[in-house]
């Protein structure tokens, strides 16, 4: 269905009559900037949805066919109208819902949108959530677990999928972590690479929940990448980097267990990881280190990092080594003291990348 405003031409989904006569009205009103009373679209609604029961691609035209009205605003800067013109459109939805107890309207496209709305504005929080909300439409409507949808492929960090509106952030995730891969081959000499990452995590993982953790941990990631400098040198900025490094951990943590599924505990899995990798440092040398990181973190931490550790027989770790260590003391640190580190934030992109280390060598080890 095409209309004409202006000389410009729009296009809608057609649906019904009736209510495709109400969308008209609605964009035109919009973008003629004449007042229109919601109530009538509201009433037509209510009718157009007792009319289409079990019909989820109809359902998706119609909330489609608030995107113009979604993308001018957009374009215009109007987040919070632009949040606003999704949150009356689900209100029709879910007031049906309660009318018509154990009967469903498919609501991913409003829920999908307005998450693109929210995380476009920074927050990443609610914008997850949001698009967590959509994955759950999704899975209900279709029945599958893991359903062929946009919203699955923003939570599995699927840049590689076209069929989606949200595409670029994803490709700028994709970006992010082909860095820190690029990093990680020219430290040391691995042929591991995005497509690698791609095919052996993004799509074989662990569980669908770690991929949604990583993913938002890569949001979060980048959102501190992108803040001015001076506003992260303060305590409270070390425990969010903290914390998103534990969380990067447990990232680790069940990947490798994959390949080491009798054992639970986070000493033994690096271990095995450390074993798998031809690399000396064993059970005894972290259990040392997590000592002196228990005695003083910060120290230890600038110990290992500036190759002045050293063990009882004089050896020092080094390399991947370091970065396994690391790695363990922060997943320590993380599980059982949440206060924060002074000045922990100049460290912080360089330990983070050693985190992402030990993430690609446990990918990349064999099972």
């Amino acid at each position: 269905m095409i209309f004409i405003i202006k000389g410009k031409y729009y296009e809608l989904k057609d649906l019904d009559p009736k209510i495709d006569n109400e969308f008209v009205r609605l964009n035109s009103s919009f973008l003629s900037n004449h007042p229109y009373k919601w109530d009538d679209f509201k009433s037509e609604s209510t009718k157009f949805f007792d009319k289409t029961l079990k019909n989820s691609k109809i359902h998706d035209d119609f909330f489609n066919n608030f995107t113009i009205i979604w993308q001018n605003l957009l374009k215009s800067g109007k987040y919070d109208e632009a949040e606003t013109i999704w949150t009356m459109a689900l209100s029709i939805a879910i007031e049906w819902e309660m009318k018509n107890p154990n009967q469903f309207i498919h609501k991913g496209t409003p829920f999908y949108f307005w998450g693109v709305t929210v995380i476009l504005r920074g927050n990443l929080e609610k914008g997850y959530s949001l698009m967590h909300q959509a994955l759950q439409e999704d899975i209900r409507t279709t029945g599958c677990i893991l359903p062929n949808t946009p919203s699955l492929a923003f939570a599995m960090l699927d840049y590689s999928r076209n069929e989606q509106a949200f595409k670029p952030w994803l490709i700028e995730q994709a970006v992010f972590i082909n860095k820190h891969i690029e990093d990680y081959c020219e430290s040391y000499g691995s042929q591991f690479n995005i497509e690698m990452f791609r095919i052996n995590f993004l799509n074989s993982p662990p569980s669908a929940d770690i991929i949604y953790l990583f993913s938002y941990i890569v949001a979060k990631l980048l959102q501190i990448q992108k803040m001015p400098p001076y506003i992260l040198r303060n305590d409270f900025a070390s425990q969010m980097q903290l914390e998103l490094l534990f969380n990067l951990s447990l990232v680790i943590d069940a990947v490798i267990k994959v390949k080491n599924p009798k054992q639970y505990k986070f000493i033994d899995l690096i271990a095995f990881l450390a074993k798998k990798s031809k690399l000396t440092i064993n059970k005894t040398k972290l259990r040392l280190i997590n000592k002196e990181f228990n005695h003083d973190f910060m120290k230890t931490l600038s110990l290992l990092k500036n190759g002045g550790f050293i063990y009882p027989d004089f050896s020092s770790p080094s390399g991947l080594e370091v970065d396994i260590a690391i790695t363990y003391g922060i997943r320590n640190r993380g599980a059982h003291d949440p206060s924060s580190i002074s000045s922990f934030y100049n460290d912080f992109q360089f330990i983070e990348q050693m985190l992402f280390n030990v993430l690609f060598l446990s990918i990349e080890i064999p099972n």
